[in-house]
């Protein structure tokens, strides 16, 4: 398993796409990462899963994700 660390830059919940914006090295990237419906969303302590857990994130919050060696998304975690 990969954590990957960012910032939300933007939500599509309707396209289930989340895009972070990581800093790699001394540059930020942006990654676009598929949410699937058995994502499981930690946010300010609310357990969710899915489109559900995706209505709860905000644009400009840091976020904490757990991906498999494939890079799908296991978990999002946000305080």
């Amino acid at each position: 398993n990969q954590m990957v660390a960012g910032t939300i830059k933007s939500i599509d919940i309707g396209k289930g796409i989340l895009v972070i914006n990581q800093k790699v090295g001394n540059e930020k990237v942006d990654r676009e990462l598929s949410i699937s419906e058995d994502v499981e969303f930690d946010v300010a302590g609310k357990l969710s899963s899915g489109v559900a857990g995706m209505e709860l994130l905000k644009v400009g919050a840091s976020v904490k994700i757990k991906c498999d060696k494939d890079v799908k998304v296991l978990k999002v975690t946000s305080k």
